[in-house]
Order: structure tokens, then sequence, then C-alpha cells
């Protein structure tokens, strides 16, 4: 858990090159280590990644498309601390705690039942 957020923090940029998703905590826990994001335009993705300072989305099931992304992101000059501001998450560890405590009622909801 612990060791999580410094090898993000240690990534040029992240990526999720997913068909569909949710809201994926990968995208956030990027986010708030400072990391651009290079994802697919799906699910709950873009209400993540609402600038370019955050990253850039890419259609889902397009490889060459990603792969031009990815290129441009990792010549990209960003501040990681703005890309966690912008997005608004909090650092890793707060990030990481309220994924937590989310979890952690749900399990004590569903035993209390």
């Amino acid at each position: 858990y612990e060791e999580i957020g410094k090898w993000m923090a240690a990534s040029d940029v992240v990526t999720l090159p997913s068909w569909a998703e949710g809201t994926p905590n990968v995208v956030i826990e990027g986010l708030a280590c400072g990391r651009r994001v290079v994802a697919s335009r799906v699910g709950g993705v873009p209400d993540l990644i609402t600038s370019a300072t955050l990253g850039e989305l890419v259609e889902a099931r397009q490889p060459a498309a990603l792969a031009r992304a990815l290129s441009d992101a990792v010549d990209v000059s960003y501040a990681p601390a703005e890309v966690a501001r912008a997005a608004a998450f909090g650092d890793w560890h707060h990030s990481a705690g309220e994924l937590h405590r989310v979890l952690r009622r749900a399990v004590d909801d569903h035993a209390a039942k």
C-alpha cells in the first residue's frame, strides 16, 4: 500500500486504455500523485479528465490514437503539484484514505445485514 503512491509518482504519465469503465480509482490515484493521465473516453473517465492540465482522452479501441497521445504526453512538461491541485482529490494519502473509508463502510454495512 505505501509503495503504490511512490511508484505512481515516479512515472511520467499514467495510462488506462480501457474499453469500458466506471469511475476508475487508478485515474484518481494518478491525478492525486500529480501525474497526467492518458485514458480512453469511456464511463466516468471524462468526468475525471476535464482539462489538458489533467491529461488527454482518446477513443476506446483506437491503438494508433493511444500511441500518439502517449508519445505526446511524455514530451509535455508539467508541474505535478498543479495537476494534483487541479484534480482536487488531495494528495495520495488523502485519496487512498477516502477509498479505504468507503470500502470499510461497505464491509461494515454488509456485515450488519
